[in-house]
């Protein structure tokens, strides 16, 4: 099953949200396999 899940953040930067994200890498294996991360930005709209 895929699953994608998008987050719009209004009170921390994408490289803030990325440590807790990476730190949290063991917890997440637990429940997550195979995670793809990807910063999506307005630029990439354009």
């Amino acid at each position: 099953m895929n699953t994608l899940i998008i987050e719009n953040f209004n009170n921390v930067t994408w490289d803030e949200w990325k440590k807790k994200f990476v730190s949290d890498a063991e917890l997440q294996s637990k429940m997550i396999r195979n995670t793809l991360v990807v910063e999506w930005t307005k630029h990439c709209r354009d």
